[in-house]
């Protein structure tokens, strides 16, 4: 069975959104191909004779084109109920708006003439959701059967593989919710915890098999590669990319890369050698994503992984000079890069090899303020300020605006603001007038704000 729900977007803008666990949606008056025209104020108004169930009773007949005006007498009607209006939270992107709209709680409180089937609609999504990550490591085994600990610290050859991760229903935008010993939890629970349900590695003809359907099943043909920074392990690097892309609705292949870090503050100088000497490996991963079909594929860096993707570039941009778009959206978030270095050898790269480049930075980031100390007062490229990276091709983003967790370096990923910003990026590379940053300027170059109050 599919529900098939035509919705009204309070804004009148029209949009086209298909996920929702096992439900397929219908939005709006005319159906788009892009949620691009959702804004984030946006009210969800459910309207009169708007729901139908249809059973598809094993045919392969799909309703994801009905379009207005088309002929819908086949679909069955329920009797109809009144509107119900769900203000988006502040920064909430749309797929991540519709899933909560749904939950029986919001519904109960904001629509008391609902009929039971909308009822039970809510009820399906609230289960714990299933990610499946596609990963690259060149990190060595450990022996261990535990998930968590599976990969460890130590150089090893290049592994591909994928892993399961659970998403509890309850999960708040951005969260990564884990055990704490505060809290006096010490066991991972799916109903409370992101966390591995299943870890499989792969042969590379499996691997890029199953990768590649993943990718062609999806309606951009497109994935999103993640590399993570310094002090991360394995199954964190997991746990974050499973929950990019449940936070951002992305229906394409979420790909992590995960190098051989120590995932220790006192790892530090490790995790520099270790983050160069992964390249060749980065690389070669990316080489084999981009010959598995994929049309999009967008690539965030966060903090130390941005030296191994700025390498990788420019390998790549030898191998590929007649391709000035490798790359759909390259992010980098809180680089932590020499400056200069950026600027000298990274960017010209950057503004290449992909359609858009986007850099956001913070002079909050405390990890990049003991990093800047430790490499003699030189900035990183992930800090703002007066002397904040500023370059032809690539927009910086300043996020200082944005409330953010005590160290301030993992914002990218954990707020709003800024996962709502990068899904505006991988949806529709859209600029960021589009997405309504503030213009700055800075020594006569233009920069970008959030708005106040985000």
């Amino acid at each position: 069975m599919k529900h098939i729900l035509k919705l009204i977007i309070f804004d009148n803008d029209p949009i086209h959104f298909i996920g929702m666990i096992d439900q397929e949606i219908v939005l709006s008056s005319k159906v788009y191909d892009t949620l691009e025209a959702c804004t984030a104020d946006a009210s969800l108004i459910i309207s009169d004779k708007a729901l139908w169930e249809h059973r598809l009773n094993g045919t392969d007949e799909t309703l994801s084109d009905v379009q207005d005006g088309a002929d819908d007498s086949h679909l069955p009607t329920h009797k109809p109920f009144e509107s119900l209006h769900v203000k988006a939270k502040p920064g909430e992107t749309p797929a991540t708006h519709l899933k909560n709209a749904f939950k029986p709680q919001t519904l109960k409180n904001n629509g008391g003439a609902l009929v039971n089937d909308l009822m039970e609609i809510a009820a399906e999504t609230e289960q714990n959701f299933k990610v499946t990550v596609f990963y690259g490591t060149d990190r060595k085994r450990t022996g261990n059967a535990d998930f968590n600990s599976y990969y460890g610290k130590d150089r090893g050859a290049l592994e591909l593989g994928t892993c399961t991760v659970n998403i509890p229903a309850n999960k708040k935008f951005g969260d990564v919710p884990r055990p704490k010993w505060w809290k006096l939890r010490f066991k991972e629970n799916p109903d409370k915890d992101v966390m591995i349900l299943k870890l499989e590695p792969q042969s590379e003809a499996a691997f890029y098999g199953q990768l590649s359907q993943k990718i062609a099943a999806s309606k951009e043909k497109d994935a999103f590669v993640f590399i993570h920074g310094y002090n991360v392990e394995f199954a964190e690097a997991a746990w974050r990319a499973g929950q990019m892309a449940y936070d951002l609705g992305f229906d394409g292949a979420p790909i992590m890369y995960s190098w051989p870090s120590h995932g220790t503050v006192k790892g530090y100088t490790g995790d520099e050698d270790n983050v160069r000497w992964t390249v060749p490996n980065f690389t070669n991963f990316i080489k084999g994503i981009i010959a598995s079909g994929v049309q999009r594929l967008h690539i965030i860096s966060h903090s130390m992984g941005n030296r191994a993707l700025g390498d990788m570039l420019k390998e790549l941009k030898t191998l590929h000079p007649e391709n000035p778009h490798l790359f759909n959206q390259i992010i980098l978030a809180a680089p932590d890069i020499d400056s200069e270095i950026f600027i000298r050898d990274v960017a010209p790269v950057l503004s290449k090899t992909c359609k858009r480049a986007t850099l956001y930075a913070s002079s909050k980031d405390k990890a990049l303020k003991a990093s800047r100390a430790l490499h003699n007062n030189i900035l990183r490229a992930g800090q703002s300020g007066e002397a904040m990276v500023i370059v032809e091709g690539i927009d910086t983003v300043d996020a200082s605006g944005v409330d953010t967790d005590l160290l301030g370096h993992g914002y990218f990923a954990a707020t709003a603001p800024l996962i709502n910003d990068i899904f505006q990026l991988i949806k529709s590379g859209a600029s960021p007038e589009d997405r309504n940053l503030k213009k700055n300027t800075l020594n006569n170059k233009t920069f970008w704000k959030f708005p106040k109050g985000v």
